[in-house]
């Protein structure tokens, strides 16, 4: 006992280095078991998807989201494109339904002075008209057809195949269950 008493200012500082030691170590293990647990191979975070859900790469890396925010841009400058041009045929229309009339017109006028006036000049023109007037202003591509089609690898190299075996934009959409012109798109970028 002796011992113990002239020692215990020893013990006591042993001790105290035995339960710090202990106290450090365990928060060691226990970092150690959290970092584990953090960096496992579940995913960080559990995204649920609908089935139906539409086609859009907007978790995906900034890469890919660059790329669809240009394809995105391209397709609004197609669009733009697009209906600056319709709208350029339908002034070309009314101006040739004008000169149609005018044309009419002056056709009456030759006939009732007794001018023999053969109509082959006219026909054309009429049958150019009908064909115009079924054109839809409205009935634009469907660009997001154009984009699913583009970011699909399979869907993308299906329809370049079809191209090269020698099918036509028509029969192509008809196949791929798509839209003439965006058939005509997506061929027009390929590489």
């Amino acid at each position: 006992m002796d011992w113990i008493r002239e020692h215990l200012p020893y013990l006591a500082f042993f001790g105290g280095l035995v339960l710090l030691t202990w106290v450090m170590l365990r928060r060691v293990w226990t970092r150690q078991r959290k970092s584990k647990k953090e960096t496992s191979n579940a995913p960080l975070v559990h995204v649920s998807h609908a089935v139906d859900r539409p086609f859009t790469m907007s978790g995906g890396p900034n890469d890919l989201q660059r790329w669809q925010s240009e394809m995105l841009t391209i397709t609004r400058q197609f669009q733009a494109e697009l209906n600056t041009k319709i709208h350029y045929l339908q002034q070309a229309m009314t101006l040739a339904q004008q000169d149609a009339k005018r044309l009419q017109a002056l056709l009456d006028a030759a006939q009732q002075k007794g001018i023999d006036v053969k109509s082959r000049a006219i026909d054309p023109l009429q049958q150019a008209l009908e064909v115009a007037a079924q054109f839809d202003a409205d009935a634009a591509p469907d660009f997001g057809v154009v984009t699913e089609t583009l970011c699909d690898a399979k869907k993308k190299n299906e329809l370049y195949a079809l191209s090269d075996e020698g099918k036509s934009v028509e029969e192509i959409a008809a196949v791929m269950e798509m839209d003439p012109i965006a058939v005509e798109m997506v061929l027009s970028m390929r590489g």
